[in-house]
C-alpha cells in the first residue's frame, strides 16, 4: 500500500507486484522520467500564452490523464514467471507458476516495456519526442505538448485539442482525465506527483510537496 497523499488528505494505493531479483548489472531496463520542471513548463506557458479578452477557444487548458494499471498495457519484455498468488490458485495450480504476457509491477523490465508502449503509442499520433527529455511530446500541427511521468500524462493545448486526445488515449488504455480550468466542468486544483496546481482569478499558484515539509519537520524535531 503506498500514500499518494498525505496525513491531512490521505490517497492510498494498492496494488498485486512482483518481485524480480536482480542478478546481473544490465542498463538496458532503465526507463527515463522527466524533471519537475518540464511539467514546471507547462505551467509557465499556458500562464504567459491566456490573456484577458481572449476568445475562450483560443486560450490554453492544462489536462491531467492518469493511466489506470499501465504497466498492464504493455507486452513482458523478458521470459518472466511468478508464483501464483494463493487467491488466485485453481485445482492443481500449487506445484504450477504463471508466464507473464504482460509487464507486471516489480520487475525489472516493466518500466521500460511500459515507456516503449506510450512512446510508439505517441509517436503514431504524430507526436515528436524531446531530445532535453524523451518524456517530452510536441505535436506541432495541433499545438499539443504533452510530459509524461510514469503514469501520469500532463498536456497542454486548447480544449478542443485536449479532449480529442483524451478520446484517443481512452481508445488505448483505462484512463480518469481531469482538466484544470475556471469552468464549470472543469477542475480548480488537481493533484500531480503530490504537487497540487490550483487556478484561480489572479492566475496559477503551485504548492510543492508537502511530504518533503512533514520529512524536514520530522528530522528536525
Amino acid at each position: 500500500d503506498i500514500n499518494k497523499g498525505d496525513e491531512a488528505k490521505p490517497n492510498y494505493r494498492s496494488r498485486l507486484v512482483a518481485r524480480e531479483i536482480k542478478k546481473d548489472g544490465r542498463l538496458d531496463f532503465y526507463a527515463p522520467t522527466p524533471p519537475i520542471e518540464a511539467v514546471k513548463m507547462l505551467l509557465a506557458l499556458v500562464a504567459m500564452h491566456n490573456k484577458k479578452g481572449m476568445k475562450e477557444e483560443e486560450e490554453w487548458k492544462l489536462q491531467f490523464v492518469d493511466v489506470s494499471r499501465a504497466y498492464f498495457h504493455a507486452e513482458c519484455a523478458t521470459e518472466t514467471y511468478v508464483e501464483i498468488p494463493p487467491e488466485d490458485q485453481e485445482d492443481g495450480d500449487e506445484e504450477r507458476c504463471g508466464k507473464l504476457r504482460k509487464a507486471m509491477y516489480g520487475t525489472r523490465s516493466a518500466a521500460k516495456s511500459w515507456e516503449k508502449r506510450y512512446s510508439g503509442f505517441l509517436r503514431k499520433l504524430s507526436f515528436q519526442q524531446g531530445r532535453a527529455t524523451v518524456c517530452g511530446f510536441w505535436h506541432q500541427e495541433r499545438e499539443l505538448r504533452t510530459v509524461v511521468h510514469g503514469d501520469d500524462f500532463t498536456t497542454l493545448g486548447t480544449r478542443d485539442q485536449v479532449d480529442q486526445f483524451h478520446a484517443e488515449m481512452a481508445r488505448r488504455f483505462s484512463v480518469k482525465c481531469k482538466v484544470l480550468g475556471p469552468d464549470r466542468d472543469e477542475e480548480r486544483e488537481v493533484r500531480i506527483l503530490n504537487r497540487i496546481i490550483r487556478w484561480t482569478k489572479e492566475g496559477l499558484e503551485y504548492e510543492g510537496d508537502q511530504r518533503h515539509g512533514e520529512l524536514i519537520v520530522k528530522e528536525l524535531g
